[in-house]
């Protein structure tokens, strides 16, 4: 169970870090508290819209909505939820790639 918290953990550590790198390859300078808010508001929206199918239009549009609440641009929010988006999509693609490699593996060392 502990291995469980540690992991989440390092999770919600990771997505402070997407925040804060979106920001530094921005050059633009923002306290941490606001880069915290700034996540946990997006993880507060992805939570309320779990039901929608692969948050199609919820990541993007609610990133959009907290980056406007915070004084930012549309564009902004916009550009920082497609990224958020082609991580998911990179990481996937990555856990398949391995799962494909791990099943060859078994395959070969079955016979």
């Amino acid at each position: 169970m502990g291995y469980a918290f540690g992991w989440h953990l390092l999770g919600i550590f990771m997505g402070f870090f997407q925040t804060w790198l979106f920001f530094h390859l921005n050059h633009q300078q923002i306290p941490s508290l606001l880069m915290l808010n700034i996540w946990v508001i997006g993880l507060w929206f992805d939570l309320v819209s779990f039901l929608i199918p692969m948050n199609i239009g919820s990541l993007e549009g609610s990133r959009m909505l907290t980056f406007i609440a915070y004084g930012f641009r549309a564009v902004e929010g916009l550009t920082y939820g497609m990224l958020l988006r082609l991580a998911q999509i990179s990481w996937a693609v990555a856990g398949l790639i391995g799962y494909a490699f791990l099943t060859l593996v078994q395959v070969k060392s079955v016979k």
